[in-house]
């Protein structure tokens, strides 16, 4: 049996909209317990990616010189979560659309597990939009990938016991 994407997917996705704040974006992955999410346009269809690691970049001593005026300086080293992002952040009338990539990634709910994961592999991605022409069915991420490889192999394991 061939996993798709729809085999894959959580159909339940939090989206986040090109005119949020970037203060309010921090909190929303913190409480959302995510790290990334799509940017839907006023008519509900994607038009972007917004992630922790866009957020990371606006307070990287190195692009910003340690110095930008809607986070406080300080060591943003490996152990940085997202929950310091959102205490860190002052707030500022910047908006996920200052930040957002624009390039999508998205596969039909038709794709293959090894699609997905190429897609990935190739694209420097951790997680594939699921939809036709925009419209938003679902995501699978990276852990979505690990987890169905898990159950792979307990189930082979069983057959093979």
């Amino acid at each position: 049996m061939i996993l798709k994407a729809r085999d894959l997917m959580q159909d339940n996705v939090s989206t986040v909209t090109a005119d949020m704040s970037l203060r309010d974006f921090a909190n929303f992955l913190d409480d959302e317990g995510i790290h990334g999410a799509p940017v839907l346009g006023s008519d509900g269809h994607v038009i972007g990616v917004a992630s922790y690691t866009d957020l990371i970049r606006e307070v990287s001593e190195e692009e910003r010189g340690g110095n930008h005026s809607y986070f406080r300086v300080g060591d943003y080293g490996e152990d940085y979560g997202v929950d310091d992002l959102a205490e860190d952040f002052h707030g500022s009338d910047r908006l996920v659309s200052e930040i957002m990539t624009l390039e999508v990634v998205m596969a039909e709910e038709e794709a293959s597990a090894g699609q997905i994961a190429a897609m990935m592999l190739e694209r420097g991605v951790h997680r594939i939009l699921i939809g036709d022409k925009g419209v938003l069915t679902g995501i699978v991420t990276a852990t979505d990938l690990l987890k169905a490889v898990k159950k792979y192999e307990e189930s082979f394991a069983k057959k093979s016991a």
